[in-house]
């Protein structure tokens, strides 16, 4: 319930724009768990896909970690540079949907310069994504292998209930049999 203003203020915010590529502003896309280890997105949002006529659409509900950056760092991140999420966002996506890591990896380093991330900070989540990138990959796989679902459904949107924890909440959907199989799928190639 406390989360509740902070939703709304973003929902009021982010219904005045369509799914963007850039954004305009730096207002999250995302509700955090309380744990603050994942996010769930709350609007969809669509990349266009650079040098290409292809567009990833996340949609919402879809629950990411925002890069997975180690908690040494990460304080540096979110203190400074808000930039990278919507990328990582789209490169957890593409993790999800089983795309090709090292075609995922690049659209992502894209979106990253694409969203305006400074050289430096790119460069620090490039080499943390191209060093331990495999490990979360094969955990996506390993959770698609199991039908596990990463996307909640919208009737499963209850703030007044908000779990503390995604791994919560995603037990909690497979005991109501909500699963991956019937979650959409990016279908893109390049």
């Amino acid at each position: 319930m406390r989360y509740l203003p902070s939703f709304l203020l973003v929902a009021l915010l982010t219904s005045c724009t369509t799914t963007k590529s850039v954004p305009l502003s730096r207002i999250s896309p995302t509700i955090a768990f309380e744990d603050h280890n994942d996010s769930m997105l709350i609007e969809d949002l669509s990349y266009k896909i650079r040098g290409s006529d292809k567009v990833i659409i996340v949609p919402a509900g879809f629950v990411c970690d925002r890069a997975s950056i180690p908690g040494v760092v990460r304080p540096y991140f979110e203190k400074n540079n808000k930039s990278y999420e919507y990328p990582a966002i789209i490169h957890d996506w593409l993790y999800w949907n089983q795309y090709p890591k090292e075609k995922a990896d690049d659209i992502f380093y894209n979106a990253m310069e694409d969203y305006r991330v400074s050289k430096f900070d790119r460069a620090l989540i490039w080499a943390g994504v191209k060093i331990g990138g495999k490990g979360p990959w094969m955990r996506n796989k390993e959770a698609r292998d199991q039908n596990l679902p990463r996307i909640v459904p919208k009737g499963y949107w209850k703030w007044n209930e908000w779990p503390s924890s995604w791994p919560t909440l995603q037990k909690d959907l497979v005991g109501k049999g909500v699963k991956a199989s019937d979650e959409p799928r990016q279908k893109i190639l390049y």
